[in-house]
Order: structure tokens, then sequence, then C-alpha cells
């Protein structure tokens, strides 16, 4: 089964949510969390599109426009978000990659997300 998010209707981590939960569960009369071990166990199967464990190419369409999209601005915002709601002894870890970001040597949103989507280990992410 192939699962497919349009890289060109992502501007924000919330959107990307959006996304994963439009195009990669069916019938559910319930939202799926808004984080990334949501996005994993959803991947993962079982929410209506395909049983768990069920191998599944995930292809991200407009690849460019969703690196353009999920960029530095956009990074720096999830970690604002990630800071203050993240546990005390996590939060220099996350200070220390926010740095490294503004600096230009840290990992972007779109990168983080692609390293979320391959911890679901029957997700084969093809980038478009």
């Amino acid at each position: 089964m192939e699962l497919v998010l349009d890289g060109r209707k992502i501007h924000s981590l919330y959107e990307f949510y959006d996304q994963v939960e439009l195009n990669c569960t069916k019938d559910l009369d319930w939202d799926i969390g808004r984080n990334q071990n949501a996005v994993i166990d959803v991947l993962r199967g079982g929410f209506g599109l395909h049983e768990y464990g069920e191998a599944v190419t995930l292809r991200i369409a407009y690849y460019e426009a969703f690196k353009k999209n999920l960029g530095e601005e956009e990074t720096l915002k999830a970690y604002d978000e990630w800071i203050p709601a993240s546990h005390p002894s996590n939060r220099p870890m996350l200070v220390g990659e926010r740095k490294a970001v503004e600096k230009g040597s840290g990992k972007l949103l779109y990168e983080i997300l692609c390293e979320t989507i391959c911890l679901a280990e029957n997700v084969n992410l093809v980038l478009d």
C-alpha cells in the first residue's frame, strides 16, 4: 500500500500532523495525537487504512516544497513549543539543538520528521 503526503500542503508541524491524519487513517471518530509518537503509531497501522505492521510506502510528494516549508523558521517555532512542554531534564538538550539550528548546523524540521517516519519499521519512505 502507498500513502502520500503532499509537501505543498504542509507549512507547519501541525499541518504535517493534519496531513498524516487525513492521508494515513480512515473512519476514526477521534483525532490522533499531535506528536511524533502518534505519527509512528499511525504509520505502524491499525487505524483504518492498513493493518498493524503491514508494509507500506509513504511518499512525500513535492518534497522540495516540504523542505522549504519546514525549514529554519518552522524548526525554531517547533523548538519554542517543545522546550517548555518537555521534561525539565530534556530542556538543556533541546535548547542546544535549537541553538544549533540558529547557527545553521542543526537538523531542520523536515529532517526531524523524516527520521520520525523511519522509526516505523514497516514504512518505506520515498521522497519525491
